[in-house]
């Protein structure tokens, strides 16, 4: 009996070692794969298993001239912890596509450094409105209450939701009522901005609005509805989230999923379990994610069962997602 344990104990470690280093190998070899963004998101893996090669890459890749790799390699930066001010992001927000501008500003926006102020009050004049919005919403940790303000007057409604979100977050009365006004219509983007603004100010008296909209027709507010929700520490009701990440709509699945991971629900984790091996590419990556950020063992053979996926992407996230787990 104590020789069958000692080799059942020997399997089990060999193919711990095994799988530990097949992840890691995955990693290390989509470096040179000849897809950027199979670069970027080994790299990205990397650093966030502790592998600092992979924070090299990517500060390499942030200065290529490819609109999307760069685009996509400031972003996935967003993802990595303690990232600093350096001057190569300020150089992007002057890049000619606004694709890349973009990515840079809402990078910047995240680093708490006072080269940065300056940089997002310059933003809020982009003739992009999404770029405003970053801006806004960055300038809310430097308290530029007077920079803001300006947003208020904005031609775009979801700049000027975002801009009276972070007044009232700065003190400023009146701001929620604000907001319900410029949900007086029956746009889907507008509304869903609202929800959330209302919710990341705490607006209790939204709460009945808020709940209703979870059972909108559409997507998209039911959605917001539900992150809203969580925001605000009330989501007793998780049929939404159900339905979400079942829906026919993978667009819909891969939203839940990336839900699920910013609001961490153990006790809903068999959602994600089955979304990781969904058939469209970008919800398994968000379902995997998700469970990355779990740190669960049991989901250990799944990681390893997915580094055998047919996609390359795939396979990194799984791999990701396994060291991630101790």
């Amino acid at each position: 009996m104590k020789k069958w344990i000692f080799v059942a104990l020997i399997c089990i470690v060999t193919c711990g070692v095994t799988f530990e280093q097949k992840a890691a190998d995955i990693l290390q070899q989509s470096l040179d794969n000849a897809s950027p963004q199979v670069r970027i998101l080994a790299a990205k893996g990397l650093v966030q298993t502790g592998d600092t090669t992979g924070s090299e890459v990517l500060r390499n890749m942030v200065q290529v001239d490819d609109v999307d790799a760069c685009a996509a390699t400031l972003t996935a930066l967003l993802d990595l912890p303690d990232i600093t001010y350096a001057p190569v992001y300020a150089q992007r927000i002057e890049h000619e596509h606004p694709l890349v501008r973009t990515a840079a500003y809402r990078l910047i926006a995240e680093i708490d450094d006072d080269e940065c102020q300056e940089i997002l009050v310059t933003g809020t004049q982009d003739g992009v409105a999404k770029i405003r919005r970053i801006c806004y919403r960055g300038l809310e940790r430097f308290k530029d209450t007077q920079a803001v303000m300006h947003g208020l007057r904005d031609i775009d409604p979801r700049t000027r939701i975002t801009a009276a979100q972070v007044l009232g977050m700065l003190g400023e009365e009146g701001m929620a009522d604000f907001i319900k006004n410029e949900l007086s219509t029956e746009s889907t983007d507008i509304m869903q901005h609202g929800l959330i603004a209302l919710a990341t100010m705490g607006d209790e008296s939204a709460l009945p609005m808020i709940r209703e909209s979870a059972c909108s027709a559409a997507w998209d507010v039911r959605l917001a509805a539900l992150e809203a929700l969580f925001i605000m520490g009330k989501s007793d009701d998780m049929n939404v989230l159900k339905q979400a990440i079942e829906s026919d709509d993978p667009f819909v699945r891969a939203r839940a999923a990336y839900i699920m991971k910013k609001f961490p629900l153990p006790e809903k984790v068999h959602l994600l379990e089955k979304a990781a091996r969904d058939e469209y590419v970008n919800v398994s990556l968000a379902a995997l994610e998700a469970l990355g950020q779990y740190r669960m063992r049991k989901h250990k053979r799944l990681f390893a069962e997915l580094m055998d996926a047919g996609n390359a992407t795939v396979r990194i996230a799984a791999a990701t997602a396994y060291m991630q787990v101790q």
